[in-house]
């Protein structure tokens, strides 16, 4: 049988984001040491400070997780953007 991680994985790509995210917090429990559980349980969720949290943890355990380091870059980057486009905004008022 495929573990909850793998049975999560599948549910994400199949579209199936619920049952992804129940694999998933099983996969926590299961293996919260594997980095890659916490990567993809951030990439399936929408919540960016969550997301934030995650991939950080995911990166504790393992600083080379390329995923996890893209995927931080990514939302770092999102978040200044919306930073700047405020402060934008706030100048042409």
């Amino acid at each position: 049988m495929a573990s909850s991680l793998q049975q999560g994985i599948n549910a994400a790509k199949a579209g199936h984001m619920q049952k992804a995210l129940n694999h998933l917090k099983d996969a926590i429990i299961e293996e919260p040491q594997n980095a890659d559980v916490w990567v993809w349980i951030a990439a399936i969720i929408d919540d960016l400070d969550k997301q934030e949290i995650f991939l950080e943890k995911a990166l504790e355990i393992d600083p080379n997780n390329i995923p996890a380091q893209r995927g931080l870059a990514y939302l770092q980057k999102r978040k200044r953007d919306e930073v700047s486009a405020k402060n934008d905004k706030h100048l042409s008022d």
